[in-house]
């Protein structure tokens, strides 16, 4: 038996009621959950290390899809995407003990470095880390 299957048996569960809960909480993202996207590609949000100043790191991951005779496809869309928007560490981060690691860059310098070097997710980081 599913997961599902034993949630939906149990007898105090609504699914009606849960399933409408989870639709008013996406909110901005109303088609992300319904397209089965899990979560929101790098390109799409600033990288946290350079924001937080290192105190967030990402990860890479990969994705153990199961044997399909479908293919697998993966596609990124970019819409209105303010390319000389500025980002660096917020300044509520930073301190005389702690200063910024990054420098300040923009997204058009980030797409430049990425279609540069391809997939390597983290060259980008290098680039603009702030050598003492």
């Amino acid at each position: 038996m599913a997961a599902t299957d034993h949630i939906a048996a149990t007898p105090t569960y609504d699914l009606a009621k849960e399933f409408k809960e989870f639709e008013e909480s996406k909110m901005g993202v109303k088609g992300l959950a319904e397209s089965g996207i899990t979560s929101i590609p790098n390109m799409f949000i600033h990288p946290p290390e350079i924001i937080s100043n290192d105190h967030y790191v990402s990860v890479e991951h990969r994705v153990l899809a199961k044997a399909s005779k479908e293919p697998r496809i993966s596609a990124v869309a970019f819409f209105n995407m303010n390319t000389n928007a500025d980002f660096e560490p917020l300044p509520e981060l930073l301190s005389s003990d702690k200063p910024a690691i990054y420098r300040k860059s923009t997204m058009t310098e980030f797409l430049e470095s990425f279609y540069s070097k391809g997939l390597d997710c983290k060259s980008f980081l290098k680039k603009i880390k702030i050598v003492n």
